[in-house]
């Protein structure tokens, strides 16, 4: 037997869910980016600036995605 499916979420409380987890995905990404940058360039001397800056960059392009997928599971097992 299947569950009824939950009741859309009202337009406002959409929107503030999305905003919230924008903003979370953003200081997530912005954060392990940063400590990135500064891990490659004061501890080591493996990477060049260009290396960890463009290393960063796809840190941070790789975060929303994840955390968006990671954030559906986990509203979808709350049901």
């Amino acid at each position: 037997m299947h569950a009824s499916p939950a009741p859309a979420p009202t337009p406002e409380r959409d929107a503030r869910t999305r905003g919230l987890r924008t903003l979370a995905q953003t200081v997530i990404g912005s954060g392990l980016a940063g400590l990135l940058l500064v891990v490659a360039t004061v501890l080591t001397d493996l990477l060049s600036t260009g290396e960890a800056v463009t290393i960063a960059a796809a840190v941070q392009a790789l975060v929303p995605p994840v955390a968006a997928y990671v954030w559906r599971r986990l509203e979808g097992a709350g049901q």
